[in-house]
């Protein structure tokens, strides 16, 4: 009887550990688990959550003059990132200073993101803002905008410095018809942030994004002066491309080029990708996503229309037009304002004011075109 019970025992736990070895030994088949590089990760998990550039709304403008018919209602939040004596200078009322670097750390600590509407970045031009605002859809927060053109559609006190003085035909005879090829299939980047899952790996890149300072942009002379050194992308339709584009520029169509079952792969990892568009602000927002999947890749500033501006006009593309573009609405001076629901301690719906909120120094709001700031 006990040795009929001693087996008993010994063939218990040894079913009892061969369960436990089992559920170790096995692994998981999540997307996470499959042996992949962290690019391969990364890539495929921002496909398929989170893929910015691939969005019909992309690249996620907002207009001044939304903006001016809103900075009251508690659904809207606007957050000017542009330094501190810029915003002292001029501000549109109700917005809060947030130096870029500070972002996630402002959406983490200071705000409840999701009780907003909409969320609103605004710097000088539209293009710094639409970099970052990339960067925190990434990082999952859909709510988030950028202001087309930034202050310079505010006020012709914010453009005289930025738009209305920033766009030019300096490189017109840089821009040809030839078609340039795209070269073949190269590896992806190489990424190494020691995160297992392809979550941590996108919040590991985007943390890293935010410590950079100002690295999205391009050194247009540069760029020009020394063509060979520079993978440049023209990052828009192909019968606009076809019109005219920078010699030696490759051609990647909105919506469909950059994507890992298509195109995305012909991008060089040893080069330095500079990516034009029409305004700059489209392509500083491929920009974020190319450098979250670890590409060393940089926007034009003012895109064309700071490079063919008259060529442009005469094919009819959108361009930035001062009497078009530029409000006449009123700004607020000084420190951070504090909107009248900040005391609040919970988000109050607010109906949409119908009525703009402020008047332009004339006493009437003039009605803009939205053209351009995506193409």
């Amino acid at each position: 009887m006990k040795t009929v019970l001693i087996y008993a025992l010994v063939s218990i736990l040894f079913i009892a550990c061969s369960k436990e070895d089992e559920s170790i030994i096995i692994p998981s088949y999540s997307e996470d688990n499959i042996l992949k590089s962290e690019s391969e990760k990364l890539i495929a998990y921002v496909e398929k959550y989170g893929n910015i550039i691939q969005d019909a709304k992309a690249p996620f403008l907002i207009d001044a003059e939304e903006i001016n018919s809103n900075f009251k209602n508690s659904q809207y939040h606007i957050i000017d990132i542009r330094n501190t004596d810029f915003f002292q200078a001029g501000h549109i009322p109700g917005a809060k200073n947030v130096e870029f670097k500070n972002l996630l750390n402002y959406f983490s600590n200071n705000i409840n993101p999701y009780m907003f509407q909409k969320i609103v970045i605004v710097c000088y031009s539209g293009q710094m803002s639409a970099y970052y605002s990339g960067l925190l859809r990434l990082a999952g927060y859909s709510n988030v905008y950028s202001m087309r053109w930034g202050m310079s559609s505010w006020n012709k006190d914010f453009a005289k410095d930025f738009w209305m003085k920033n766009t030019s035909n300096k490189y017109a005879p840089y821009f040809v018809k030839e078609n340039t090829e795209k070269q073949a299939p190269q590896n992806l980047p190489e990424i190494k942030t020691d995160q297992k899952s392809a979550s941590k790996i996108l919040e590991s890149r985007i943390s890293y994004l935010f410590t950079e300072d100002a690295a999205f942009k391009a050194n247009i002379e540069d760029v020009f002066a020394n063509q060979n050194l520079y993978y440049i992308l023209s990052f828009w339709s192909k019968s606009k491309y076809d019109a005219a584009h920078i010699n030696g520029s490759v051609n990647y169509e909105p919506l469909k080029d950059l994507q890992l079952n298509t195109l995305l792969r012909t991008l060089p990892t040893d080069k330095q990708i500079v990516v034009y568009c029409g305004t700059g602000q489209y392509s500083a927002f491929v920009v974020a996503y190319l450098r979250t999947l670890g590409y060393d890749a940089k926007s034009v500033l003012f895109g064309a229309n700071g490079m063919i501006y008259d060529k442009m006009k005469e094919y009819g593309w959108p361009v930035f037009n001062a009497e078009e573009n530029v409000n006449d609405f009123e700004y607020a001076e000084g420190e951070n304002d504090k909107n009248f629901f900040d005391e609040l301690s919970v988000p109050v719906q607010t109906s949409k004011i119908s009525s703009p909120a402020t008047k332009s120094k004339s006493g009437e709001n003039k009605k803009k075109s939205v053209q351009g700031g995506c193409s």
